[in-house]
């Protein structure tokens, strides 16, 4: 009889022992993403511990993910006027201020945090994210190199950094983030078509044309309704004596009439001012000369003339060969040959 009352009293020991506690069972539903549950574990907590800033940061993470964000503030900024030393209470601050649209308060929270910790690269994201919304393109460029080189495999962070990059004029910077970017999704399209700016900005043309073909295989292929109906890409930006041109490249190559290429300027409106065009036609290429050089010509927004220059081609040409005629074009150094004009 001692025997057994010695082992019965060993097993309900070994169940004590062993017995997940109400803590712990809200955190590993946390852990779980279960936060439903581990909240409504955690108040049940914080009415008996109001003043525990493990559980009040605990169920602010959980109001969070919820999409609670003016909640989880409240709990996180309990938890942190109760223990100011946890980095990870102002990265979920940081994040639920971002997202609710405080962008200021985020800043101070996320600077916070990496104050007490740098090993997070989600801080020094988003940290990215609003000094590059500022206009602080250098600091924003700054965070996001930590961010990327905290995790590699965070393709928001590479964009960020491909982005301001190009802002600060650093175009093989943006070409190695962008390039990152692709590895880790190599059917984004704005991240692709990021790239083949960079590859043309650098005179990496040939690979720029690679790229080119899938990035027309994706917009082919994709579901997304702008996307879709989308009729030029934007593959290439250059100046011709102080005027930014924008170069732009069909995708739908094929019709009675299409433009292969269209290189624009804008007014300071912001609204086209001129495009010069490679034009193909359905009686150009019956005529064995399939591409042609033209002009559109706008005024507010509207096109008001549209002419063509007896310059043919009989394949596109190479595409520094393009930006010789675009620059002769503006100089005005190329005579039309026709010219239509459009009601005002």
């Amino acid at each position: 009889m001692k025997r057994l009352i010695v082992v019965l009293y060993a097993l309900a020991l070994g169940a004590t022992l062993f017995a997940e506690t109400e803590a712990e069972a809200a955190a590993r539903l946390v852990e779980e993403k279960k936060y439903e549950q581990a909240k409504a574990g955690l108040e049940k907590l914080i009415a008996a511990e109001p003043n525990n800033d493990r559980y009040l940061y605990l169920i602010g993470k959980c109001s969070f993910y919820l999409g609670d964000d003016a909640q989880a503030q409240a709990f996180l900024k309990r938890a942190i006027a109760i223990n100011s030393k946890e980095a990870d209470y102002y990265n979920y601050l940081g994040a639920a201020q971002y997202f609710s649209g405080d962008r200021a308060a985020a800043r101070e929270s996320y600077l916070s945090c990496i104050t007490l910790d740098q090993t997070m690269a989600r801080p020094f994201e988003y940290l990215g994210h609003i000094f590059r919304d500022e206009g602080d393109n250098e600091r924003a460029r700054e965070y996001y190199g930590k961010a990327c080189a905290l995790n590699d495999k965070e393709f928001d962070s590479f964009c960020g950094l491909g982005d301001v990059c190009l802002k600060t004029g650093d175009t093989a910077g943006a070409e190695t983030a962008f390039a990152a970017a692709v590895r880790l999704d190599p059917k984004h399209y704005g991240a692709l078509r990021l790239l083949i700016v960079t590859k043309y900005g650098l005179g990496k043309y040939g690979e720029g044309e690679e790229l080119k073909r899938t990035l027309i295989a994706i917009q082919a292929a994709t579901d997304i309704p702008d996307l879709k109906e989308q009729a030029y890409f934007v593959f290439d930006r250059f100046t011709v004596d102080g005027v930014e041109v924008g170069a732009a490249e069909c995708f739908k190559k094929e019709g009675e009439l299409y433009y292969h290429y269209m290189f624009v300027i804008f007014g300071d409106d912001g609204h086209f001012r001129k495009t010069v065009n490679l034009e193909s036609s359905v009686v150009l290429r019956e005529f064995g000369t399939p591409y042609i050089l033209g002009s559109d010509d706008y005024s507010e927004g509207r096109k008001i003339r549209h002419s063509t220059f007896n310059i043919g081609f009989t394949q596109v040409p190479d595409y520094e060969t393009m930006k010789e005629w675009v620059a002769k074009v503006l100089r005005g150094e190329v005579e039309a040959g026709t010219s239509s004009e459009f009601g005002r």
